[in-house]
């Protein structure tokens, strides 16, 4: 049996590599840095036209995560004299996405040439990524504004679904105050 052995600065390189992937975050903040964080002790969720006359399954599963993570940081709700608007919305993108090789053929000879392709397949790939903000009511401006860059996907079974939600958004949440 033929031992492959790496050289040690094969072996540094990818350990680098793997530690610089395991510390790529899976959330993006934006904020005001001029906004006073400490002051906001309370909240009320906005809901969305769609969501107002009947709550979705996954508004249902943001709102109680937003909740808790909102309990974590000390900031409790008030429908009325509440300091913040926390909104959330579910944004849809797609993008293309290339399945397989394409190959290629050619015969050339002097001034002409023939060739064949069959190029790749290509799908469309639908994804689903939570942005959460939140809205000072004082001058109804945005203070701070979360993307989670994990993929929603509608195959996902409901308890991978609310578990996948609760992590996004206390990923988010871990991030406030900035």
């Amino acid at each position: 049996m033929t031992r492959i052995s790496l050289c040690p600065r094969l072996k540094w390189t990818s350990l680098m590599l793997c530690l610089a992937l395991a510390a790529c975050s899976t959330v993006r903040i934006d904020y005001d840095a001029g906004a006073s964080f400490a002051s906001f002790a309370t909240y009320r969720i906005e809901r969305s036209a769609a969501d107002a006359q009947a709550l979705s399954l996954d508004a249902a599963r943001i709102e109680n995560a937003l909740t808790a993570a909102l309990h974590a940081k000390h900031i409790s709700p008030s429908p009325h004299e509440a300091a913040l608007i926390v909104r959330y919305a579910i944004e849809e993108r797609s993008r293309l996405e290339s399945t397989g090789l394409g190959l290629g053929f050619g015969l050339g000879a002097g001034r002409s040439a023939f060739g064949l392709a069959n190029p790749p397949d290509i799908r469309e790939v639908k994804e689903r990524r939570l942005v959460v903000e939140l809205i000072s009511t004082a001058d109804r401006k945005v203070i701070w504004r979360a993307i989670g860059e994990r993929t929603l996907s509608e195959g996902m079974a409901p308890d991978k679904r609310e578990t996948l939600i609760r992590k996004i958004v206390t990923e988010m949440f871990e991030k406030y105050p900035p």
